[in-house]
């Protein structure tokens, strides 16, 4: 199965396999980029992190396989598969692997 997105179709968990766990690494792959957003694949190798940031745009993480820990304003989130998790723009934020995980991260501009 690709990995795109298509307007009025399914899209099915199984395009996690798009993107492959690399050791010691975040591996990513775009799935769709447009002038109202974007969404992005990623593959966490347990021990990763993506650091404390901020977006200027409202974004959505939803779990593919696995678990992780994400930190939105200092609150602690413990998320696994199938879990979603709302951050909102400007708020700081990481994301960080107790074990090997994917997940899509959709940005959204308003």
């Amino acid at each position: 199965m690709g990995c795109g997105i298509v307007v009025n179709q399914v899209w099915s968990g199984a395009c996690a396999d798009g993107v492959a766990y690399r050791p010691e690494s975040v591996d990513k792959q775009e799935l769709l980029k447009n002038g109202n957003g974007a969404a992005t694949l990623f593959a966490f190798d347990k021990g990763q992190e993506i650091g404390e940031s901020a977006a200027p745009f409202d974004a959505m993480l939803w779990i593919a396989e696995g678990r992780a820990d994400v930190v939105v304003d200092g609150e602690a989130h413990a998320l696994g598969t199938g879990d979603m998790i709302l951050i909102p723009a400007h708020r700081p934020h990481k994301v960080s692997a107790p074990e090997r995980f994917k997940m899509v991260l959709v940005m959204l501009r308003s």
